[in-house]
């Protein structure tokens, strides 16, 4: 196998247990930290949806967009009902880039994933950590503030994207006492 199956296969086994309401989102786990760290090692850009595609690759593969500055390319991974609402992609890249609570995910410095949860069989949340364009990620700097976000994903049953994760959603989210 390629150290791309083991990757993803380790991002499927990352799939925590049905979640029951109201329960936060388990903190990151060993194995999530080393996908954050090997994900972007591997520099294999992801351009499009695709059946084959973990959930956790999904947000990534928006993120590493995000980051590039490629709005474009992360609206590719947006659900057809989010496109249906954002769309087309330049109202998107406009609401993306000009809204405050949005703007920092564009060529932010560095972002993580801190927890992800399966809700249902079809439903998946990541919570994301990022640092804002011109923040430092080197140890010793002086940190700014850490935006979070919340991804919503949902598996399509039908249609062109039929099987892929795809995204319905990212919301800004408020730091708990964890963070």
């Amino acid at each position: 196998t390629t150290p791309w199956c083991s990757i993803r296969r380790a991002c499927q086994k990352l799939r925590i247990g049905r979640s029951r309401a109201n329960h936060p989102p388990e903190r990151a786990s060993p194995m999530l930290h080393l996908i954050n760290t090997l994900l972007p090692a591997l520099s294999l850009t992801v351009t499009k949806p695709s059946p084959s595609l973990a959930p956790i690759e999904v947000v990534n593969a928006q993120l590493e967009a995000l980051s590039a500055g490629d709005v474009q390319r992360c609206f590719e991974f947006a659900s057809p009902a989010n496109k249906q609402q954002t769309g087309p992609w330049q109202k998107f890249e406009m609401m993306v880039r000009q809204t405050p609570a949005y703007a920092p995910l564009v060529s932010c410095s560095s972002f993580e994933v801190t927890s992800a949860l399966s809700l249902t069989a079809d439903r998946y949340q990541a919570r994301v950590a990022i640092k804002p364009a011109g923040s430092s990620s080197a140890p010793f700097a002086v940190a700014e503030v850490q935006k979070l976000y919340t991804w919503m994903l949902s598996q399509q049953s039908e249609g062109e994207f039929e099987g892929c994760w795809m995204v319905d959603g990212v919301m800004p989210t408020a730091p708990t006492r964890e963070d």
